[in-house]
């Protein structure tokens, strides 16, 4: 008999269209570097596609009850509930949720005026990327293979990285929409000087992907390096665009 608990709706088509948009390049990237054929995406299917769509499901509730102290989605305890019940869920994987409700904290802070620091910046675009780290999870268990820590820290800094470019060309349009962009958040506390901050942080984040490889296996280090080679080749690190001085009051 099927358990109650995979039978209660969870997600809009709204959420499961914008997991497709996630997906894709997880499935074009991750399975890539881990040797993993595109066709056998539909062994994976199930688990990956309705926990990204349910963490969007989360997102909007979240983008709703910003004004809710300790506000829980029950979207997320059957989430919970169903990983559990398939021997998904573990504490690192918790602990990923765990820093997504971190991020939406720091990103209703952030955008509601109130005084923040470049560490909550930091923090936010790290935690922003949170799904990727549970469907790379995931992707591991669902394999039923160990964590290699290093490559999971590796891509972690990767993604920030690539979030915050994806920033740039929205800049604009996020200052006029009042929502996250890590620019902007530079921006606001560096004005002028947010462009050099920000390629300083860049570096940073570049500097921080080479020590978490130094600890992964040679065959992941170089795949990591043709994987990020073909990523620049294929997406260039965009122009960082003037701030806007009127939203860095």
């Amino acid at each position: 008999m099927v358990s109650p608990i995979y039978m209660q709706p969870t997600v809009s088509y709204r959420a499961l269209d914008k997991a497709g948009a996630t997906l894709e390049p997880f499935v074009d990237i991750y399975f890539r570097f881990y040797g993993i054929k595109e066709h056998e995406f539909f062994k994976y299917f199930p688990v990956l596609t309705y926990t990204e769509s349910t963490i969007y499901q989360i997102d909007e509730e979240y983008e709703l009850n910003t004004d809710k102290e300790n506000f829980k989605s029950k979207h997320m305890e059957v989430l919970f509930t169903i990983l559990k019940e398939k021997n998904l869920l573990d504490e690192k994987i918790e602990q990923e949720f765990a820093n997504g409700i971190v991020y939406y904290g720091l990103e209703q802070k952030m955008c509601s005026g109130k005084p923040f620091t470049f560490e909550d910046v930091k923090r936010a675009n790290h935690f922003k990327c949170f799904d990727f780290r549970v469907l790379h999870r995931l992707l591991y268990k669902l394999r039923g293979i160990p964590y290699n820590e290093s490559v999971l820290e590796a891509f972690w800094i990767g993604e920030a990285m690539a979030d915050v470019e994806d920033d740039l060309p929205q800049y604009e349009d996020d200052v006029k929409r009042n929502v996250y962009n890590t620019y902007r958040m530079i921006a606001k506390l560096y004005k002028q000087e947010a462009p050099k901050k920000l390629q300083e942080y860049l570096g940073e984040l570049n500097q921080q992907i080479s020590q978490a490889l130094a600890g992964a296996p040679w065959k992941y280090r170089t795949k990591f390096k043709l994987a990020l080679k073909l990523y620049r080749m294929r997406i260039p690190i965009p122009t960082i665009p003037a701030p806007i001085l009127s939203d860095c009051q």
